[in-house]
């Protein structure tokens, strides 16, 4: 699996990046065309609660019209996902998450990705895609070396570009500055 994360932060959290550690940082986007059948974990509970999506505002009038129209009140109150996510945040190897993605994998063969809060770093969002979408479907945008000058709580980090891509090439070949 590729996973992934939206955002600078969010990865450098995800690693446990610490002052003076070295982080080769890699932007990835979706070829022309694309897209990935993903399953969002979560995005109804974090709906409910706060009235917008982290993905879409598409996505947040469709849950607005799951939440109102189709489900029964007694159901659209028992969307507490978190307490099941934050189970992760105690196993160092990420058990709990590979077992519910394998599962997940198991049970809808077409899904090609898992969208999901960070339990790392809150409101953030992972992202889990097979290796051949990964390969097939998306494209190296960026990549950079960092230094990690100063951490700070809530995700925040201070760091010094060491190194930067100039090109990528068509083959995925790395141009360094």
């Amino acid at each position: 699996m590729l996973y992934g994360v939206f955002n600078k932060n969010t990865a450098l959290e995800e690693v446990g990046a610490e002052e003076g550690n070295y982080i080769h940082l890699i932007g990835l986007r979706l070829k022309k065309d694309s897209r990935i059948r993903c399953c969002v974990i979560g995005e109804i509970d974090r709906f409910h609660r706060s009235g917008r999506s982290m993905l879409s505002e598409e996505l947040a009038a469709h849950l607005l019209r799951i939440i109102q129209d189709e489900l029964p009140y007694k159901a659209a109150m028992s969307f507490h996902f978190r307490g099941c996510v934050s189970l992760v945040v105690v196993d160092n190897d990420y058990l709990y998450s590979r077992t519910v993605r394998r599962l997940l994998f198991e049970k809808q063969p077409t899904l090609e990705a898992i969208c999901c809060s960070s339990v790392k770093l809150e409101g953030a969002l992972n992202i889990a895609i097979t290796p051949e979408i990964a390969d097939n479907r998306l494209d190296l945008a960026g990549t950079s070396v960092i230094k990690i000058e100063r951490k700070f709580d809530y995700g925040l980090f201070d760091f010094s570009l060491v190194r930067n891509a100039t090109d990528v090439r068509n083959d995925r070949r790395i141009v360094w500055g």
